[in-house]
């Protein structure tokens, strides 16, 4: 088999079970903040002409081990 793999994706386990992948060239901020003394990371991306979010409840090493890239 053949495959060509063009674009990287981020791709993220959320602890509730979902799974999302994002373009990376469409991410335009990643940044970590706390909220009612919880730890969260907030992933800004575009999608189309509008901008977009996801909220991922945890540290910013959490987030690391439970993210990586990946192509499609």
């Amino acid at each position: 088999m053949n495959y060509e793999y063009t674009e990287p994706f981020l791709e993220i386990d959320f602890p509730t079970g979902n799974k999302v992948q994002i373009k990376k060239s469409a991410i335009t901020d990643i940044y970590t903040h706390k909220v009612d003394g919880q730890w969260k990371v907030q992933i800004n991306f575009e999608r189309g002409k509008s901008s977009d979010y996801y909220t991922f409840g945890g540290t910013k090493e959490e987030f690391d081990k439970n993210s990586r890239i990946v192509y499609l």
